[in-house]
């Protein structure tokens, strides 16, 4: 049994600090992303000295966080093989890369489920150089071959929570089909919007979505501001306004004046960085105040950071509001290192936090199929959930 099972993009972080400006000799732009292939990846990567490796991808780097404060995590992906092999289960088919996120998902202790495709492990260059620019390679590769087939009711089942890489909401079938089966197992569904492109497409999937299952959804202010638009809310004070859209109520629980169908919309958290976040829920809207990070080195993951810190946070009983307060000082922490390679003492000074915040009972239990969970206040921690 897991308690977080996540399903997205296993991609290969690589970095590179520069001391110069580095970008256009290698035909990139500084401040800008872009795709290449991936022989267009291996030349540049071929280029650069001492590289940084990290796991990444929404969900391993969501999965790598909660893990480090505590949870049993299980991640679903796919990576790639090498040329000329045929995909199978055997180790030795691994790429280059596929060794490296395999390696480091075992290393830390997050069990996994992933499938080889026939082409390269997906990876992401992120260059640093002087003046704060950075500039991004992405070739996708493999990790988009994720299919249905790989999430099954059995993973579902023992599982406690699902996070699932909103990337992969171009593949509506995948959302859908894993969607369903939490509905039918009562699990909670966190959705990260992962891009403005992503919460123009995704909006009517959402609607759908909440309407059978308990969902969470994750977002920037940038991605907030165009979700609420594509579904008719006020995109100047998004993450209330969709809740309220969503749900079918507002925030203190009440049916809303639509007369719509309730939804099971759970709680929107609009991350805004620098500036904290903004969490809508049950409970009411919450305001959570940034924190001023003591060394800027790379901002790559900090998103996925703060949701497997509040995802973890909250399956351990902790207040979504409480939750927030965690997940944004684990997220302010991740500035200091590339990717999601994080800093142990101060995770596990974290986790000591969320440890002596737990109830002694817990609010959270695995229900049969059949049984529903209900967001209900606990006698002695408001705002948690409740079976």
């Amino acid at each position: 049994m897991a308690d977080i099972l996540g399903i997205g993009n296993a991609l290969l972080d690589i970095f590179w600090f520069s001391d110069e400006e580095s970008a256009l000799p290698l035909a990139l732009h500084p401040n800008r992303a872009a795709h290449v292939t991936p022989k267009r990846l291996d030349e540049i990567v071929a280029r650069i000295p001492n590289p940084v490796y990290s796991a990444g991808g929404s969900a391993a780097n969501a999965l790598k966080t909660a893990r480090m404060l505590g949870a049993s995590c299980l991640l679903i992906g796919c990576t790639g093989t090498a040329a000329g092999t045929t995909p199978s289960t055997a180790a030795g088919d691994d790429d280059r890369w596929g060794s490296l996120f395999r390696e480091e998902i075992a290393r830390m202790g997050i069990e996994s489920k992933i499938s080889r495709r026939n082409q390269p492990t997906g990876r992401c260059l992120v260059i640093h150089m002087p003046g704060s620019m950075t500039s991004i390679a992405c070739a996708p590769g493999a990790a988009p071959g994720i299919d249905a087939a790989q999430i099954t009711e059995r993973d579902i089942a023992s599982s406690r929570a699902v996070f699932f890489d909103g990337q992969l909401l171009r593949k509506e079938g995948l959302a859908v089909h894993t969607a369903r089966l939490c509905a039918t197992y009562n699990k909670p569904l966190a959705l990260d919007i992962a891009s403005t492109d992503m919460a123009t497409r995704a909006a009517e999937l959402i609607h759908a979505v909440s309407a059978e299952t308990q969902l969470f959804l994750f977002m920037n202010q940038e991605e907030a501001a165009v979700l609420a638009r594509a579904m008719d809310a006020d995109p100047a004070c998004a993450a209330e306004s969709m809740y309220r859209k969503i749900a079918g109520r507002n925030t203190r629980g009440n049916s809303s004046s639509t007369g719509g169908k309730t939804g099971k919309l759970h709680a929107v958290i609009e991350k805004r960085g620098s500036l904290g976040a903004v969490l809508a829920c049950g409970e009411g809207v919450f305001t959570i105040p940034g924190i001023q990070a003591g060394q800027m080195l790379d901002t790559t993951g900090c998103g996925d950071v703060f949701e497997g810190a509040w995802l973890h946070s909250v399956l351990c009983g902790l207040s979504y509001r409480d939750a927030a307060y965690i997940a944004n000082r684990a997220a302010s922490a991740k500035t200091a290192w590339p990717g999601s390679l994080l800093d142990r003492s101060v995770m596990d000074a974290l986790a000591q936090e969320i440890s002596a915040a737990r109830p002694k009972h817990t609010c959270i239990t695995l229900p049969l199929p059949g049984q529903e969970l209900h967001l209900q206040p606990c006698a002695s921690t408001p705002g948690r959930i409740e079976a």
